[in-house]
C-alpha cells in the first residue's frame, strides 16, 4: 500500500502551525491560532487515552476527489527567503513570534506558501477549516512530473489524502492545545495517522491503489524525489518544507520576481495576527 505520502505536518514545537493556520497542537503538528479552542469530540469506541485511542473511518462510498492544482509562482519566494521562511517557522527554534513576523513582512511569498484547502490552486501549505495543515505533495508531484492536468498522478495522490481526510477528519479529532496536554494530542495525532492508515486500505483503496501505480516511480526514478520525505526522519517538515517551497515558489519570475507584489497572506492561515 502506498502510504506516508500523507502530508500531515508534524513540526518542532508545533511553532510552523500555530502561525500558519490551523487546529489542534502543541508540540507533535499544529496549534490554534484562529478557533478559540474547543474540546476534542468523544471517540466514536469510546476509547481511553492510555496510547493512541482507536477511532474508525466514516464511510467515504459516495467519496469524489476534486483535483486542486498547485499555484506555482516562480520567483515568488528568492531562496533567500524560503531559508528564512524554514528558519522562521520550521525549526525547533522557531516560535509563534518569529513565524508571523516573517511572514506579515513577506506577504507575496507567505501568499504562495500557504493556501487555503478550499481555494482553487494549493500551495505548499493547505491549510483545512479544522484539523491539521498538510503539505502539498501532490502539487509538487504534479510539477516535478510535468503534469498539472486532472489525471496526472499528482492527482491520483490528491485524491488519496483527500479520501483518507474525509474518512477521518470528524472521527479522529485533533483537540487543541488549550484544552489538552502534550501526551492526549500526540495521542490523537497517532489515532488520526492509524485511521488514515484504515481508510487507505479499506473504503480509499480504490484511490490508495491508483497513487500506488505511479508515485513510487516518480519518485524513485529522481524528477519527484523532493516530493516526499520519511515521515521519521526527525528533520521531515524542515526538509520537506525547503523542497517544496523550491518547488512550487522557487526559481526565477519572469520580471525578477521576490517579493515586489503586494499580496497580503491568506488571511484563514495568518493566526488573525
Amino acid at each position: 500500500m502506498w502510504k506516508k505520502s500523507f502530508g500531515v505536518i508534524a513540526m518542532a514545537g508545533c511553532v510552523g502551525a500555530a502561525a500558519l493556520g490551523g487546529n489542534g497542537c502543541s508540540s507533535s503538528s499544529d496549534a490554534n491560532p484562529n478557533d478559540a479552542g474547543t474540546d476534542a469530540k468523544p471517540r466514536p469506541d469510546g476509547g481511553d487515552t492510555d496510547g493512541a485511542v482507536a477511532c474508525k473511518p466514516a464511510d467515504v462510498s459516495a467519496f469524489t476527489p476534486r483535483w486542486q492544482p498547485p499555484g506555482v509562482t516562480p520567483g515568488a519566494c528568492s531562496a533567500a527567503q524560503i531559508d528564512a521562511f524554514v528558519t522562521a517557522c520550521f525549526v525547533t527554534a522557531s516560535t509563534p513570534s518569529t513565524c508571523d513576523t516573517f511572514r506579515k513582512a513577506n506577504a507575496a511569498c507567505d501568499k504562495c506558501v500557504v493556501t487555503r484547502s478550499d481555494a482553487a490552486k494549493l500551495g505548499v501549505i493547505v491549510v483545512p477549516p479544522t484539523g491539521l495543515p498538510t503539505f502539498n505533495i501532490a502539487g509538487c508531484l504534479a510539477i516535478t512530473a510535468g503534469d498539472l492536468s486532472a489525471g496526472s498522478c499528482g492527482a491520483k495522490e490528491q485524491g488519496i489524502e483527500q479520501c483518507v481526510e474525509t474518512a477521518c477528519a470528524d472521527n479522529c479529532p485533533i483537540p487543541t492545545s488549550d484544552v489538552a496536554s502534550d501526551p492526549e494530542i500526540s495521542d490523537a495525532i497517532d489515532a488520526f495517522d492509524n485511521c488514515e492508515n484504515d481508510a487507505a486500505a479499506n473504503g480509499c483503496t480504490a484511490f490508495d491503489t491508483a497513487a500506488a501505480g505511479c508515485v513510487p516511480d516518480l519518485v524513485d526514478s529522481g524528477p519527484s524525489s523532493k516530493c516526499i520525505v520519511d515521515r521519521n526522519d526527525p528533520n521531515h517538515d524542515t526538509i520537506l518544507a525547503k523542497n517544496l517551497m523550491e518547488v512550487i515558489c522557487g526559481g526565477a519570475a519572469a520580471d525578477g520576481g521576490g517579493d515586489a507584489a503586494p499580496d497580503a497572506p491568506a488571511d484563514a492561515a495568518d493566526g488573525g495576527g
